[in-house]
């Protein structure tokens, strides 16, 4: 959320802005203040409200994405997070083993959908 906020301020400072958020205050202030994508309609450049489509794609979206971070956390949990064997060496060999790279993909994993979700 804090990236986003700096890529708003400076694009606001140097004015790299749609043309269209530019046409009155309103689009302007709705352009910066909102958190996605703005979609203007094409015959009153006005900002358009999202379709039912749309919102109903994002809620299922963002309910898988909650199965599956709990499937990992449970799926995880009881093993520590290092379901595959591992051995407590900081070599490089120890460190490209199968199990190694396994547990540390998985925990990835976890951490990319519940930052997905965000």
């Amino acid at each position: 959320m804090l990236n986003l906020f700096f890529f708003i301020v400076l694009s606001a400072m140097h004015g790299y802005s749609p043309g269209k958020s530019e046409d009155s205050i309103k689009t302007y202030l709705v352009y910066y203040r909102a958190i996605g994508e703005v979609f203007y309609d094409k015959e009153t450049n006005e900002p358009s409200a999202p379709g039912k489509g749309s919102i109903v794609s994002k809620n299922i979206g963002f309910i898988i994405g909650l199965l599956v971070t709990g499937f990992y956390g449970s799926f995880l949990t009881p093993y520590d997070f290092t379901p595959f064997e591992t051995v407590e060496k900081y070599d490089m060999f120890h460190m490209l083993s199968f199990g190694h790279n396994s547990n540390n993909m998985l925990v990835a994993s976890k951490s990319h959908i519940a930052l997905h979700l965000m």
